[in-house]
């Protein structure tokens, strides 16, 4: 089942993706579209995954990662998540993306807690 939006999932992205432990401070990212975006953008730059956004025509959004390096017959099967909002969708696509960097055999994102970095 797909996480719905709020402070669970906002700290659950803090925590899986960034490493970090927020608290009640954590910026909404499941629930701004801005915060979500800029999060996506950090990812990218951080990790070299590129992503794409698509607006569905039932009115939610489809959010796909494809990896900067990656050989063209996998790029084909982005890693991908929808949502009503774009924001949502940006957030499960990313933890989705995530749990595939950290199964590599040397992940890019360690386990959470062991990697700290700017929150700002």
């Amino acid at each position: 089942m797909e996480p719905e939006a709020g402070l669970e999932l906002d700290r659950k992205i803090a925590r899986e993706v960034l490493s970090v432990e927020l608290g009640d401070a954590v910026p909404p990212y499941s629930r701004d579209d801005a915060t979500a975006a800029g999060l996506a953008a950090r990812f990218s730059r951080e990790f070299g995954w590129w992503h794409f956004e698509k607006k569905e025509i039932y009115g939610g959004w489809s959010v796909g990662w494809i990896e900067e390096g990656q050989p063209y017959l996998h790029s084909v099967y982005p890693v991908r998540s929808s949502a009503p909002s774009r924001a949502l969708a940006i957030c499960r696509s990313i933890l989705k993306v995530a749990d595939v960097v950290r199964s590599r055999p040397d992940p890019a994102i360690p386990p959470p807690a062991a990697r700290r970095i700017h929150t700002a």
